[in-house]
């Protein structure tokens, strides 16, 4: 087929299987969809894992509304390969998403938790350890209410948001406080950092002043 809104169906998934990483998440009770010419509608559903659960809902009007919920807890590895220059990620993670409005001015309100977090991000020798993070969601600014993390025995701490205007870009504008932070770059090059900072941009690379 040439154009997605043509199409025109529905079904029940009896059993869904999604096997990020090595502990899977199934569905608790069958769910429901139906697409009709660019209208897509998937019924409130739940999947449950030993240590994850997912639920939410999809409701889409073709060119006229969409409303979805997303909501999570699980760890950090199951969301670590849709998030950009993060090569690894572990921790707890609960959050939620809600977005609503015409597809063309959608608005977007949610909140990410992360506890007792590790990162490692691609580029950088170090990991960032003990990491707690709670930042809010809109459809233009990513707001980080707190952020704080161990790397190398120093201490790192984050606030400020991030600019994405409906996530078509990406420009920071946060201030840093670091404590005796020790960074390795290129393996060749070692510093250690102490005092407050700020990192801004509209676009890589980024400004560290």
């Amino acid at each position: 087929f040439t154009n997605w809104k043509t199409l025109r169906g529905s079904g029940l998934i009896s059993l869904l299987n999604v096997g990020l990483r090595s502990t899977p998440l199934r569905n608790k009770q069958p769910i429901d969809f139906k697409v009709n010419e660019g209208s897509i509608v998937v019924s409130p559903f739940q999947l449950v894992g030993s240590d994850a659960e997912i639920n939410g809902y999809v409701n889409i009007a073709a060119d006229k509304l969409v409303d979805a919920r997303l909501a999570a807890t699980l760890d950090l590895q199951y969301a670590q390969p849709f998030i950009p220059s993060v090569e690894y990620g572990a921790g707890k993670t609960t959050a939620t998403l809600q977005v609503s409005g015409k597809p063309s001015d959608f608005r977007v309100l949610g909140n990410v938790v992360l506890e007792n977090g590790v990162l490692r991000f691609n580029g950088l020798n170090d990991e960032f350890k003990n990491t707690s993070l709670q930042m809010s969601v809109s459809q233009d600014l990513l707001n980080i209410t707190r952020l704080e993390t161990s790397v190398n025995g120093g201490k790192l701490r984050v606030s400020g948001g991030v600019a994405i205007d409906r996530f078509s870009k990406f420009a920071p504008n946060l201030k840093l406080n670091a404590d005796r932070v020790e960074m390795k770059f290129a393996k060749v090059l070692t510093t250690k950092l102490s005092g407050e900072m700020s990192l801004k941009g509209e676009k890589a690379p980024f400004h560290l002043s």
